[in-house]
């Protein structure tokens, strides 16, 4: 595995805790949070959930909490429908 291999491999790693954390803290979350139960640096959490927002996969509440964003039912249920086929 060359060493882009390694940083994406790396930066999905990251991404699939904090959508995991997400996932199964079923309420809203601080971005202290987050980064503690992923254990990354607030910093590394924070642009990853603001690139995550900005695509729809995670929500920023007006109290500055997080939760996964309506992307995932978009994906779910192109899933689901292709499944019926």
């Amino acid at each position: 595995m060359n060493s882009n291999e390694q940083t994406d491999m790396q930066s999905f790693g990251r991404i699939d805790r904090i959508v995991n954390t997400l996932a199964e803290g079923r309420m809203p979350m601080q971005l202290k949070d987050i980064a503690a139960a992923v254990s990354l640096p607030r910093p590394t959490v924070c642009r990853i959930l603001k690139d995550m927002v900005r695509l729809g996969y995670a929500a920023k509440g007006l109290d500055h909490r997080y939760t996964l964003g309506p992307k995932w039912l978009l994906l779910a249920q192109a899933i689901m429908e292709g499944n019926k086929q």
